[in-house]
């Protein structure tokens, strides 16, 4: 199949479009399926400028004077931008969607400089802009329908899909969204192999800050997405989270604390993530109660949760060897459905117990 790589402008397809020589959606196209969220994060990237996906179209010759194109991959964001300029559909073609068009970009942050903002509300030179900017636009020359719709089973086949914290990122721009990319931007998580290269690649990272900042504030929740998604939405639109200043405070004790306790965490049991996120929560409710404490303390702590984790491993080895109620526990719940509610908690109250003996034992 022969193909090209060429640009062109908004107003390029808005004219083909309204002169009935672009096809938005062939047969093999799927339904709409963008929410408003979506529709307003594209219109921000194009007013930005900022790059997006390039266009598959397929082009045909009807006759010596006509060219006629069909969107095989792109047509969601086409759509998007047509209707938000307001674009009326051709006679006897399929409407851009006509509810919404001239939509308003209500889906954005509230500190977006387009908030809320139609097409018609921009002013002249952003709207010139906004018709000049350019699609990255890949011409397929081929006449034969089965190719084509190869071509789009090929482009959407088996892709990466965006992982819980990728589609975050890309939603929400808060304090909390913003505090939580800070807290990963530390080589300690890496060098410490408490994330890998791979896990940062996708923002497991910042996704694992996130988590522990609800920890800290909230007491051990549950890691399903949806969990730390209402998160992000309930502190979208505040200055900053609760007590910001505090739980920042409590955060980099309690890691700073952790690195003191085992500055070669990496070859210990805690550097697992699932034991990692408990030992920081547990260990930082047990801070908030205890100021300061002296070196004597934390070595006894040290013993006292290297001796916990060992009898943790002893146990699920062999779920009858003698060891303390509170590592047995605790056990149960590292085996398996790690990020449930209740094993979370589980663990977390095995952890805090053993925590608060080493600081309050008089020995």
């Amino acid at each position: 199949m022969k193909h090209s790589a060429t640009t062109q402008s908004i107003s390029w397809f808005r004219d083909e479009y309204t002169g009935d020589h672009l096809n938005l959606r062939p047969d093999f196209q799927r339904k709409p399926v963008w929410g408003a969220k979506q529709r307003c994060a594209l219109i921000e990237s194009v007013l930005l400028e900022i790059p997006i996906p390039e266009v598959y179209v397929q082009v045909t010759e009807q006759d010596e004077s006509r060219t006629r194109y069909w969107v095989v991959d792109g047509q969601q964001r086409l759509r998007t931008i047509l209707q938000f300029m307001g674009v009326e559909k051709p006679e006897h073609r399929e409407p851009v969607d006509e509810d919404n068009n001239n939509f308003v970009l209500d889906a954005l942050p509230a500190d977006s400089k387009y908030y809320n903002i139609s097409f018609g509300g921009l002013s002249q030179s952003l709207r010139l802009a906004f018709l000049g900017y350019r699609l990255c636009v890949r011409e397929l020359f081929c006449e034969e329908l089965k190719e084509i719709e190869d071509v789009f089973k090929r482009l959407n086949k088996n892709p990466m899909p965006l992982r819980p914290q990728e589609l975050r990122n890309a939603t929400y721009h808060g304090p909390f969204a913003k505090l939580s990319q800070q807290l990963a931007d530390d080589e300690y998580w890496a060098v410490n192999r408490i994330m890998t290269p791979a896990g940062i690649r996708r923002m497991a990272d910042i996704e694992m800050m996130s988590e522990l900042l609800v920890g800290l504030m909230h007491g051990p929740q549950g890691g399903a997405p949806k969990v730390l998604d209402e998160y992000y939405r309930i502190y979208e639109n505040e200055d900053e989270i609760p007590e910001q200043k505090r739980i920042v405070r409590l955060f980099a004790r309690t890691k700073e604390m952790i690195s003191r306790l085992f500055p070669k965490i990496g070859d210990t049991y805690w550097s697992n993530r699932a034991d990692y996120y408990s030992l920081f929560v547990g260990l930082g409710e047990v801070l908030q109660s205890h100021t300061e404490l002296s070196s004597t303390v934390e070595r006894r702590v040290r013993d006292a949760l290297l001796k916990f984790r060992e009898d943790v491993a002893r146990s699920i080895k062999d779920p009858e060897s003698a060891v303390a109620t509170v590592a047995a526990r605790y056990a149960r719940a590292i085996e398996k459905g790690v990020n449930d509610r209740g094993r979370r908690k589980a663990r977390h109250d095995a952890l805090t117990r053993v925590l608060t003996d080493a600081v309050t034992s008089k020995r």
